[in-house]
């Protein structure tokens, strides 16, 4: 086991002195078998070993079992931290996956490392394509445990994919470990437990060796997946633009190869989703092509779909507290204001054309304005469309320029009190026109995390 382990992690260069790894450690079988190898390996290679423990409070024996890992972690001088749910957390299995995910990301971070290593096994990956088969899946859901996988800031690593879990009980005994003995893993009201001890046995009587059958077909449908994607790429590079789908050109693909980049879609969000979900997602944007102006549909709490004639793509509804406004008095520099950069400056070339209305950018004549003020939408605001000799209400102003409902709040407004002055990428004032010549150009740029 110590063998596969390391020839494991030599794969992926995690030998090295200047390598920490944290270890997800419940302080069952299995985790204490890989924490106990590494442990091992860690006075031959010398790298750091740290471990992770998050206490659920579910059961009596919780505690009882966060101070056994402690103590697992104490006797061999590894780095040790734990944590308990807030007692308010859903008792389900999904809301329990993402409280550790997030755990093992914090952990990661107060050990200033990425590489968080899970003891799931052969085993494990047995029971997820079984159980994914019995709710229905699709080529996907067949590939089960991947060795390694990304969640969010960290890499996930899992060592003991090959091994089953009769290796691990093995190990143990034989290195006289005393794992916590979790009595719930036998309790077959939990659906995996039900598979291990009851489906299991009925299947090794028509294949002996049925977990490396299915094993097989995982393996199998990994393969099978990554040609697919390959073939998956190609068509992205026509019809996405960053974290948007251009709708015109995704109407025209086939069915299925649609089905399946709206699967992928739900799969890098996060969603659950299942055949009937996708196939309602797919008729929503159909319908909503004919839209110019777009409709949203709601995949999840606080998550939507918008989609345009143009465009579709996710988006957060949860509501963000907005910035408070910001006033510009000196008509020169470079001005932040939320994710946006604010630029104003003279303009002084000789030579110049207009910008259309939906760049990032306008010439104006500002001789007859004193302040400035950068802010979204707020009741009562007023706007006097370019052209046209009276103001008209905001809100109406944005539904002639058909901008969905939910870019109205989180649309900059270059403003002078209640009256709107320039609408980012939809169109200036009036006020802004310029009679002979520009005084100022402005620019407004929006910027991500790590950029300037």
């Amino acid at each position: 086991m110590i063998e596969t382990i390391e020839k494991f992690l030599k794969k992926y260069n995690l030998l090295t002195e200047e390598t920490k790894l944290l270890v997800a450690f419940s302080g069952g079988f299995d985790s204490c078998a890989l924490l106990d190898s590494l442990y091992r390996l860690q006075k031959k290679h010398k790298f750091t070993l740290c471990a992770a423990h998050l206490n659920h409070g579910w059961r009596k024996e919780s505690d009882n079992e966060e101070n056994f890992c402690k103590n697992f972690c104490e006797a061999r001088n590894i780095l040790f931290i734990s944590e308990k749910l807030p007692p308010n957390t859903p008792k389900t299995e999904t809301a329990a996956r993402h409280a550790r995910y997030n755990f093992f990301e914090k952990a990661a971070h107060h050990f200033n490392t990425k590489l968080v290593l899970s003891a799931h096994t052969k085993s494990d990956n047995t029971e997820t394509v079984i159980y994914r088969i019995a709710k229905g899946t699709g080529v996907n859901g067949l590939c089960a445990i991947k060795e390694k996988t990304v969640y969010n800031s960290i890499e996930l690593f899992r060592p003991l994919l090959s091994l089953s879990r009769s290796d691990i009980e093995f190990y143990c005994n034989q290195n006289k470990l005393t794992p916590n003995n979790d009595l719930s893993n036998y309790d077959t009201k939990y659906k995996r437990n039900l598979i291990r001890h009851e489906i299991l046995p009925i299947l090794r009587k028509i294949n002996p060796n049925i977990q490396s059958a299915i094993n097989n077909l995982s393996e199998n449908a990994v393969e099978e997946e990554e040609i697919v994607e390959e073939y998956l790429q190609i068509i992205k590079e026509k019809i996405c633009d960053g974290n948007k789908i251009k709708t015109d050109k995704f109407i025209t693909l086939s069915k299925p190869v649609k089905q399946k980049l709206i699967h992928n879609l739900c799969k890098k969000e996060a969603l659950e989703y299942d055949r009937e979900k996708i196939l309602n997602i797919l008729d929503f944007i159909e319908t909503a092509y004919n839209f110019k102006t777009g409709r949203t549909y709601s995949l999840t709490s606080g998550v939507w779909l918008f989609c345009s004639s143009k465009e579709f793509y996710i988006i957060n509804q949860e509501e963000n507290k907005l910035p408070p406004a910001l006033v510009i008095k000196e008509f020169n520099g470079i001005y932040k204001y939320d994710k946006y950069l604010f630029t104003i400056e003279q303009f002084k070339q000789k030579d110049f054309c207009y910008p259309k209305e939906t760049d990032n950018y306008a010439l104006v004549d500002l001789s007859h304005q004193q302040e400035l003020i950068l802010r979204y939408r707020k009741q009562g605001d007023i706007i006097q469309p370019f052209g046209m000799q009276n103001t008209t209400k905001l809100k109406k102003y944005m539904i002639n320029k058909n901008i969905p409902k939910h870019k109205k709040d989180t649309t900059v407004l270059l403003c002078n009190g209640e009256e709107v002055l320039w609408v980012y990428q939809y169109g200036i004032s009036e006020k802004l026109r310029v009679k002979e010549y520009p005084t100022h150009i402005i620019r407004i740029e929006e910027v991500t995390n790590g950029s300037r």
